[in-house]
């Protein structure tokens, strides 16, 4: 991802997920290093919430973890995450 960024590459969306939301963030910080100011650069992730953390409190609290995990207040401009429901109808119980 680093490569990715800090090269001409062209990648801009990320698609990732919680088990390593942390380790992107420390490769799109890198990879942004290289970034000058007056450059453009807009990365899209999308991360998701797992069928697990569906309802609304526990929805809540996944994705401010993502959001912290992949840095997103501290990317400044550079960085738009996007947040997936999994399965979003699996269990009829989810309250």
């Amino acid at each position: 991802v680093t490569y990715a960024l800090a090269s001409d590459m062209g990648y801009r969306l990320i698609d990732t997920g919680a088990s390593n939301e942390v380790a992107l963030a420390e490769a799109i910080d890198n990879g942004l290093k290289s970034v000058t100011e007056d450059e453009t650069v807009s990365i899209h992730v999308i991360t998701k919430v797992w069928y697990t953390h569906l309802g609304y409190e526990r929805t809540k609290m996944a994705v401010r973890e993502s959001l912290a995990n992949l840095k997103a207040f501290q990317s400044g401009q550079y960085v738009r995450v996007h947040i997936l429901l999994h399965w979003p109808r699996c269990n009829d119980e989810i309250s």
